[in-house]
């Protein structure tokens, strides 16, 4: 690709299925000619459990770092933006983009919705380009936030419960959900394990979890080298 997302920073409230999110990302360019507009992914629509129950996926505004106004063209799932200045090599791009809708229809009507593997914030595309990651998560409860990364704070505020996590090695497809779930906190050898259980709590079912991925992960660490995370 001809520009690749270095910074990924949505901030998402949750209220049942209506969600507000807002991405901060910034992109460099690849390529030795400056770029004047980038053409990227963004999901147009939503669909839920059936073909005739279409959500649309309202992009209000998209703004720089600094908050001047950027024009765009947001349409079948793709985006076009006419940025205020040419992108150059060596000079980062900082944008903000604000969405809004009814984009959390829970899959088969289970208590739970999933941000993860659509284009549910801009992008270059599957895979194009790794990049760290830092999220805040508000939902309506009684549901809870789970979200890649580790975890920089997990409270409640009145009727809300809240999640921040950060990731510094640039990833791939980091995940956000929220639903019925119980979370508990497993450490085993100076690794901490987060474990999440759906509708009830199930203690066994915790400490089995983490010891199996302790051992998963002490299994591979000689082929494929240290695991990266103090958090699962």
């Amino acid at each position: 690709p001809d520009v690749v997302l270095t910074k990924v920073e949505p901030r998402i409230e949750a209220a049942g299925e209506h969600a507000k999110i807002r991405v901060a990302e910034t992109w460099e360019s690849a390529v030795k000619e400056p770029i004047s507009t980038l053409h990227v992914n963004l999901r147009s629509r939503v669909f839920a459990n059936s073909a005739l129950d279409v959500r649309k996926n309202e992009l209000l505004k998209v703004e720089t770092a600094d908050g001047h106004a950027v024009d765009f063209d947001h349409r079948d799932g793709r985006l076009l933006l006419a940025l205020p200045e040419p992108l150059a090599p060596g000079h980062p791009v900082s944008l903000v983009f604000t969405m809004e809708g009814d984009v959390l229809p829970p899959p088969s009507h289970d208590s739970y919705w999933l941000l993860g593997f659509d284009d549910w914030f801009p992008n270059a595309g599957l895979n194009a380009s790794a990049y760290t990651w830092r999220c805040a998560v508000r939902v309506k409860k009684p549901f809870v936030p789970i979200a890649s990364g580790k975890v920089l704070s997990r409270k409640e505020e009145k009727e809300w419960n809240t999640l921040e996590v950060e990731l510094d090695h640039p990833i791939f497809l980091p995940v956000v959900l929220g639903g019925s779930y119980h979370v508990e906190d497993v450490t085993k050898e100076g690794r901490v394990f987060h474990i999440a259980s759906y509708a009830y709590v199930n203690h066994r079912a915790t400490e089995h979890l983490a010891t199996l991925a302790s051992q998963i992960i002490k299994f591979y660490e000689p082929f494929l080298g240290p695991f990266p995370w103090k958090e699962f």
